[in-house]
């Protein structure tokens, strides 16, 4: 189960809000307790928790940095990200692959599927044509993040 510091989503769901056409909300555990209900607010105002936020705010200050303008909200919009990236993951193993691969430069995203190794390096190594294409293809070239996933664990950070 894709986590950030002991925060977990269970139960996720996506809506169609006024301002984004997909949003999501959840039952949100940390350390394995769960917390209560979260969801991203359908008209793009601050996300709405029925829980004291208070504890995750500090875990949030800490994995940001107490001067990052990035605040809870955008800790559990992260975590939302690699649950689906663990998917993506879980799905490629079942059919065979050992490793994947993704690129995303915040608007387009690619994953390639690696089928023989599992050693990050190796696997870079693998792509890197891919890798190149896909930086020189983008329009925000600053922006471009590889994401490698070679195990399970790499979704808990």
């Amino acid at each position: 189960m894709a986590s950030i510091k002991g925060i977990e989503i269970k139960n996720i769901k996506t809506f169609r809000g006024e301002e984004y056409p997909r949003l999501y909300q959840g039952t949100v555990y940390f350390k394995g307790n769960k917390l209560g209900f979260w969801s991203q607010d359908s008209w793009g105002g601050p996300d709405r928790y029925d829980f004291d936020i208070t504890e995750l705010n500090k875990v949030s200050k800490k994995y940001y940095g107490v001067g990052s303008i990035s605040d809870l909200d955008t800790l559990l919009s992260e975590i939302i990200l690699l649950n689906d990236y663990e998917k993506k993951y879980k799905n490629a193993v079942n059919a065979g692959y050992k490793s994947i691969v993704i690129l995303t430069d915040g608007f387009k995203e690619t994953c390639l599927k690696v089928p023989k190794e599992t050693k990050k390096d190796a696997v870079l190594k693998i792509c890197e044509a891919y890798i190149k294409t896909f930086e020189n293809a983008s329009n925000d070239k600053d922006r471009v993040k590889t994401l490698v996933f070679t195990s399970p664990k790499d979704f808990t950070k």
